[in-house]
């Protein structure tokens, strides 16, 4: 009796160490549910104001772009800027312009005169250019192949050139010949 005694006393014991076991693990597992539930909710919330204040943010953003009058004003500004950057590159065309034209020989009105004067109806000047060396380059276009050397000659009687020479000419829409001119003066001088 003595050993069921202590065997009952035991058990009780036992009993009141699991129950008080039981209820501080329930208390732990409730106490783990409550903080996951506020950590998960903290997310929650967290997350759904960031959303919002994107959302406000977009809205916002959206409104500017889609203002009318604004949207006007921005593409006014924008034709602007692209007239004043087809404005930019014409002046730096011009510039350039200048500085290799000022890079050439200057030609006295007389040599053009005289390649111009002899020139007959049938034939025309269609380019005119300069080389570094001194070259006056002329393009002709020439309704009859045969005057084309009298042409040439007319220039070189002139007085203006040292050489004046050709390559032949071709034949498209008529008869085409480059002619160089060796100017009697140096370049620059």
């Amino acid at each position: 009796m003595k050993r069921e005694i202590e065997f009952l006393a035991s058990y009780q014991i036992k009993q009141k160490r699991s129950r008080k076991t039981g209820v501080s693990q329930r208390a732990l597992i409730a106490c783990v549910f409550v903080a996951a539930v506020v950590v998960f909710g903290g997310f929650f919330a967290y997350f759904q104001i960031q959303t919002q204040r994107l959302a406000h943010e977009y809205k916002t953003l959206n409104s500017y772009i889609t203002d009318s009058e604004q949207a006007k004003e921005y593409q006014r500004l924008l034709g602007i800027q692209g007239s004043y950057q087809a404005l930019q590159e014409k002046n730096n065309a011009a510039d350039e312009a200048a500085a290799a034209i000022s890079k050439r020989p200057l030609m006295e009105q007389g040599a053009l005169s005289a390649v111009q004067a002899s020139l007959t109806e049938q034939q025309a000047i269609t380019g005119l250019s300069f080389d570094k060396e001194g070259n006056f380059w002329v393009l002709i276009k020439s309704q009859n192949a045969g005057q084309i050397p009298d042409y040439i000659e007319a220039v070189e009687q002139s007085g203006y050139f040292k050489k004046v020479s050709y390559d032949g000419w071709q034949s498209q829409d008529g008869y085409l010949t480059q002619m160089c001119c060796t100017l009697k003066w140096e370049v620059g001088a």
